[in-house]
This record gives C-alpha cells, structure tokens and sequence, in this order.
C-alpha cells in the first residue's frame, strides 16, 4: 500500500544489522538482522514517530547495535533492538529533528530540536544547553516607536515571544533578564501599540492575539472569534479561518486602530476587547485546499497547515484608508476606504498558491507597494518580487540581480528613501537604489542566513531584521545608506548625525562568558562620511562645541587589515579596524563617545598608571562635526541629549563637567611636570657622568644635591605606583589623591566632594610652588654647567 517518509539507519557495529522507520500501515519501526535481505516489524508504538511527515528519525549507538534512539516529538530509547522504547532528556525541549553520537564515545551526543541544541556527556543521564550563540529563529520583528530606548520584539520558534529595549543600558549588553517573556508557545507576532508601548499585541498561532502589559507582566487573550475544535478537521465548514501566522498590524494614521488577519481584516479600537470585520473572505477560498492534512496514511492537524488564510496587513503612510493584505493562496487585495471597499489581485504569469510573505506601501506614493511570493514549498525556488503603481491592477517583476535559486521572504521600502528598497531572501539582504529595477547583496557582516522580515524604526531610523537561524540584527542610523547616491554624485559627504543620548551604562551581572548577550547599540555619536577613494592624507575629525571651540579631536586610525569593515568607534573598536577615523573608500562611520581630548598623560610610568586618555563627558546640547575631504571641510550640526531617565538638570550636568574638566586638567599638568622631571632626571645622570668621567668632582657633589633634590619634589607628586595593589603598599601623594567625579563629568560633585577639592586645591598649589622653587634654585643655575657638558 501506501508509503510515506522512511529513515534508515545502519549499526557501525554490525552493518546487517539495519532499522527503518517507515509511514506506511502495520507498523513504525522495521529491522533486518542480514543486511536487508530480511525485514521483521518490531515496533508500532507512536512514540518511536509520533508526527511522519515531521520528525522521522533513527540513530544507532555505534558500538552496540541493540541500543537504538529515536528521534521524534521526545527522544526515546531502545535498548532491546527496538522493540521497547523509554522517553529520556525530559528537561530538554521536545520535537527532535537531528542527532549526532561520537563515533569513539557513545555517552557524548548533540541532538538539535525546537529549543535549539542539547548536549550529554554520560548517555543521556544528565543534559545541558549552553546559551553562548545566537541560533534563533525569528518570526517578525517588533519594534516599538514612542519609546527611548525603544523596544525590540521577537516572537521565536516554538520558543515563545520575547520582547527587550535595544539599549539595555548594561555594559555586558542585552542579557537574558532584559527581555520579557510576552507569549508562549510559537510566538509569531509581538507588536508593541504606537498609542502604549507598555501593551504588545501578541500571536499565539492560528489568531490566538492576546494583549500584554508590560508594567504587570500579564497577558489577556483578546482573540475575535472562537469555532469548535472539530472544525480543525473541518476547515472548509468554519466561518473563519487563521494561518498559523496570523498577522497583527496598527493603522499608521490611528494608533488605536488595531487588525488581526485571518480569512478576513479584524479590526479593534480597544485593544482587542471589540471586533468587526471589515473586508470579506480576501482568500481564494478553495474548498479542496480545506481538508485534513496528512494524507491516506496520517493525519496531521496541528493547524501549521491550514490553508486560505492571510499572512500579511499593511496600511499606508502616504494615505488614510489605504490598506493591503497578501494571503497565502497567492492573492493580494486592498481597499482604498478602510475597508468599505475591496479588490482582490493576483499576480498574472506567477504559478498559482505562490505565499503572499510581505507586502510594503511606499510612504510616499500611495498607489505604489512591494510584494514578494514564496513558491519553495511547490519545489520552485524562483525568485518572485513585485511592484504595483496603481492599487495592484498591474504588477511589474523586479527581480534583476537575485541568483535564480533564492526565493524572496521579505521585502520594505525605506521611510526616507523613495528609491531604496529591502529585500530578504532565503539567503541574506538585498538592498536596491532603483525602486527595485536591479538589485545587490547587502551583507556587512551579516551571515547567510534566512531573513523573514524587515522593519525600520522611524525615531531612530535603524533597520532591524528578523532571520531564521541568527535572531535578530540591527543596523544603527541608516542615514548614511539613504542619501548614498548623493554622497557618490558629490565624490565626498558628511552624513548629519542623529540625535545621540548619553545613556547611564550599568551593569549587574559579573561577566558574560558563558552565555550570548546581544550587544547594545554603539555608545555615542554615530558619525558616518562618505568619499569615493581613500584620501592622501588620512582624515580626522573634529567635534566642536556650540562656542566653535573644538573640544575632541579623533585622529586617523592605521590602516586596517584586509576584509577589515571601516568602522571604529573610540573604545571597543571593531576587530580590525583600529583606532580613530578610517579611511577607506565608500561609507566610513566613526562613533564619539561624548567625551573630550584627554589631559596629558605621564610617559615615565606602566601603561596603566600613565593617567586617563579621555577627558570629561560633554553637557548635552549642540555639536558640530567637521572633517577636510577631497580639498573640502565638511560640517553637520547635531544634538546630544541627557539620558531620558536622567534625575540631573543641565545645570547640574554642567557643574558635573565643569569639576572633572577642571581636575582632568589638574592630572594633565601634574603629569606636565612628572614628564618634565624624567627628562630633567635624564639630562642629570648624563652630565654626572660626564663630570665623573672628567675628574670633575665639584660638579658631581653639585649635579648630586641636584638629582637628590629633585627626587624629593618627584616624591611630593607622585608615590610611583607600579602595580595593582601597590596602593595598599604605601600611601598615595598628589597625583593619586586628585579629585574625581562620578564617571567623567557625568555626576555632579556632592558638597563633601567640593570641599575635598578645596582642601587639595592648596596641596597643589604648594606642591607647584616648590616645583617652582626646585627650578629656580637648582636646575636653572645648572644650566650654564649642563650646556658645557652637551647635555642641555
């Protein structure tokens, strides 16, 4: 009879010794002790594969060809040649889909399932999972768009739906107890409300929406319509019909409108507690594609397969009323009215049942909107992209420059941009300048990897994307991408920085080197350029003040290694790329981390004790940056802003800069004089050597008081530090007891503090005054004696 998918696996130990799962009727789990000469059925028990069409798997123990595994919705175990099998790795996440056994250590195996992957050292008796790589697999991305930082959603595979800000705020980056837990099981959309980024709408399968608050952490399922279980394997009798990824989707023109897609467009003015319908059946609503999945041998109904159902909601930003849907028949409808009115497309030329995966309006011509069809599943990995002009009566393919075998999955014109356009494919991004007419990999770093969706979050202007293997990435500032062309008719250009945010970093945690932490946006000032070749003299740049003072200078960085990605930022420069400006051609970005040109450093000392390279955090207000490229100085005008959560006023972070400026400054001519006694130190032992050698014991007792002298004013500045814990060795002098504010300017001194600073203000002032005393009085006079010895 009938035959479905058959796995096989051989024993290392004993190659006739053979097992086959096999979909058919009679039985699971076949074996033949000859080589396959022979078959015997020695299990029909479901656990050994409890879904066919989606697990189907046997592995062997290599060294003993009676211990059997099989790989299904659990991981089961046979240790009598398969005809008795046991459950184990209960703590690991269900639905198995591979395995793996060291050949040489049958106790350490890996097995991959809906969780990610496990491993076991001792047979299966104990299981761990090691959290250190981002292997996630990502529905639709979330971002929400009135919040700073804003916040981020990623509904997962089968791993629920977890929502974080994008800036954790956390110096080891966005760990795992910054997001919130905001839906079980697969979660498929999570889309924070425009009106209350406290509440994210959320998909739990086949239109299962619920409502999260993220202040009490509580969700409430707001779902528009509830049907019989029966009609699951009835699915042509239901009045509605939802698609394992129902799309959830909010007017661009009312936040409070809210739709839920299912055979139809619901829509809610309160969050979901009421609904109405406002289009019809937007399917092709074919009966023969309603029936039970799973064929003669199996049925298998989990609704993943339910057919005739919307993928995709968008409305317009260019008009009111205009709204789009792509269903995953292959149909594409909208209506101009909001939703009195509809029309329902298909694209001719294109194979029928094509998915409907994503659908983008242009924000600035409402007649005009992107879709892409997915056909992988009908075995035609073409790639199929298109563009409408006129509300979908006629379509034009834009596909020119994607390889012939990579499907597109997603697709999203840019806000800012009427001719920049993103794509995702089965295999990474894609990005055109043309509206789509011809197309060119988008890589960065990114890897090749499945990329499902694309948002762009408008107060930021990043670009994030959802992939299938690699979680969540985001591209910060896309300015420098947006005016490109412009950049490249001009041959050189400074892209405006975006508002930057002097965000407190903070952190709790002691480390993160065993498992992944997402990295926060760069910190600082994001400031892109443009130049068509690299300059001859490599570029810096300067940030000035609103007073036209220039207060940091971020000189040339060495010239990276190749495949090195330009791009640097002060502190945690990208692998590669070095400190300070790049100078490659195309974009280049540099990041300043608000802090201004750092105080002279002492040259005499170890590395670390040579004093602070930064100086003190910038007051927010307005900056410029200015850079010479191509014979030309460049300019752009931006904001710096406190932390949103700030407790400070300006005044008070004015007052914070101004005493660490000052005490920065206070370190810097310390250091002045440290650097100027080594050289004097220096300049001293030569000439004693020199008189040594000459028999001129005179100037030897003379240059000795001298060096002896200056080793006492040496000793009032500095107790010399040359290790960690050198300061509990002995006490500190002035260099080491210079006051110091909170985090380079970013507190304000507290009035303990400011009396501190004037109790060290007079140490300092006497310790310069001896310095003073020791020049005037011992090395100056030595001058005439040092020039005759050619020391000086």
């Amino acid at each position: 009879g009938y035959t479905g998918r058959i796995a096989v696996a051989i024993a290392r130990s004993n190659s006739k010794r053979i097992y086959a799962i096999i979909e058919a009727k009679g039985g699971i789990l076949w074996r033949s002790d000859d080589g396959g000469e022979n078959w015997s059925m020695v299990s029909s028990d479901t656990l050994v594969d409890q879904r066919p069409f989606y697990f189907t798997h046997i592995n062997v123990d290599p060294k003993d060809e009676n211990h059997v595994y099989a790989v299904s919705m659990m991981l089961a175990e046979s240790k009598d040649g398969g005809h008795t099998f046991k459950a184990i790795a209960q703590n690991v996440h269900v639905d198995y889909h591979a395995m793996w056994i060291a050949p040489n250590d049958p106790g350490r195996m890996i097995t991959g399932e809906d969780g990610g992957y496990a491993l076991t050292l001792d047979g299966g008796k104990n299981w761990m999972f090691s959290r250190n790589i981002p292997i996630g697999q990502v529905y639709h991305v979330g971002l929400s768009e009135n919040e700073n930082p804003y916040w981020v959603c990623a509904p997962l595979q089968d791993n629920n739906g977890f929502c974080a800000p994008n800036n954790s705020k956390n110096a080891e980056g966005i760990l795992d107890e910054h997001w919130q837990n905001v839906i079980g099981g697969d979660g498929m959309w999570a889309v924070p409300d425009p009106a209350d980024p406290n509440h994210i709408l959320t998909d739990l399968q086949t239109g299962r929406i619920a409502d999260y608050d993220k202040v009490r952490q509580t969700s409430r399922f707001v779902q528009p319509y509830f049907d019989f279980n029966r009609y699951d394997f009835q699915l042509f009798a239901r009045k509605y019909r939802f698609n394992w990824d129902s799309p959830i989707a909010f007017a661009p023109w009312d936040p409070h409108v809210l739709w839920l897609g299912g055979s139809v467009v619901f829509q809610s003015t309160d969050r979901g507690v009421h609904w109405r319908t406002i289009s019809p059946d937007l399917t092709l609503n074919l009966k023969a594609h309603q029936q039970p999945s799973g064929g003669p041998l199996a049925l298998d109904v989990s609704s993943a397969e339910f057919s005739d159902n919307l993928l995709e909601i968008e409305g317009s930003r260019a008009r009111r009323g205009v709204i789009w849907t792509g269903a995953d028949d292959g149909v594409i409808a909208v209506t101009t009215d909001g939703g009195k009115h509809w029309a329902k497309h298909t694209i001719p030329g294109v194979p029928p049942y094509g998915r409907v995966e994503s659908i983008s309006p242009s924000p600035f011509n409402a007649a005009t909107a992107y879709a892409n069809l997915d056909r992988h599943r009908s075995g035609d990995y073409a790639p199929y992209l298109f563009v409408t002009h006129d509300y979908g009566k006629t379509w034009i393919k834009i596909t020119s420059g994607f390889p012939s075998d990579q499907w597109v999955r997603s697709v999203r014109a840019d806000e800012r941009n009427p001719n920049l356009v993103f794509a995702g494919t089965e295999n990474g991004m894609w990005i055109s300048y043309d509206a789509g007419m011809n197309w060119a990999p988008f890589k960065l770093d990114l890897p090749t990897v499945s990329v499902r969706d694309i948002r762009e979050q408008p107060q930021f202007n990043d670009l994030a994307i959802a992939t299938h293997g690699r979680d969540i990435w985001i591209l910060d500032d896309l300015t420098s991408l947006q005016e490109l062309p412009s950049a490249q008719r001009a041959g050189a250009m400074l892209f405006k920085p975006r508002t930057a945010y002097e965000y407190d970093m903070h952190s709790n945690d002691e480390g993160t080197y065993t498992r992944f932490a997402g990295q926060n946006p760069p910190y600082g000032a994001i400031i892109d350029f443009y130049q068509r070749v690299p300059q001859t003299t490599p570029p810096q740049i300067e940030i000035l003040d609103s007073r036209g003072i220039v207060v940091r200078r971020i000189k040339a960085a060495p010239k990276p290694k190749p495949g090195a990605q330009a791009q640097a930022t002060e502190e945690g420069f990208e692998p590669g790329a070095g400190m300070g400006v790049p100078n490659e051609s195309g974009i280049n970005r540099v990041v300043w981390n608000f802090r201004e040109d750092g105080p002279v450093q002492w040259n005499g000392t170890a590395r670390e004790f040579r004093g602070p390279a930064l100086g003190a955090q910038v007051v927010p207000g307005t900056y410029r940056a200015r850079i010479r490229l191509n014979g030309r100085v460049f300019t752009q005008t931006f904001g710096v802003q406190a932390d949103p959560r700030s407790a400070y006023t300006i005044a008070q972070l004015r007052a914070a800069h101004d005493f660490a400026k000052k005490y920065l400054d206070v370190q810097g001519q310390i250091n002045t004089v440290l650097n100027a006694i080594d050289a004097q130190r220096k300049q001293l032992q030569q000439a004693r050597a020199a008189a040594s050698k000459s028999g001129n014991t005179a100037l030897v007792t003379r240059l000795d008081a001298a060096l002896s002298a200056q080793d006492a004013i040496f000793k009032r500045f500095t107790a010399n530090y040359q290790n960690d814990e050198d300061s509990i060795q002995f006490p500190g002098q002035l260099r080491e007891d210079v006051p110091r504010s909170g985090f380079g300017g970013a507190q304000p001194p507290t009035p303990a503090l400011l009396e501190y600073a004037k109790r060290f203000d007079a140490a300092f002032a006497q310790t310069m005054d001896a310095y003073r005393a020791y020049l005037r009085t011992v090395y100056d006079p030595l001058a005439p004696q040092l020039k005759a010895v050619g020391v000086r």
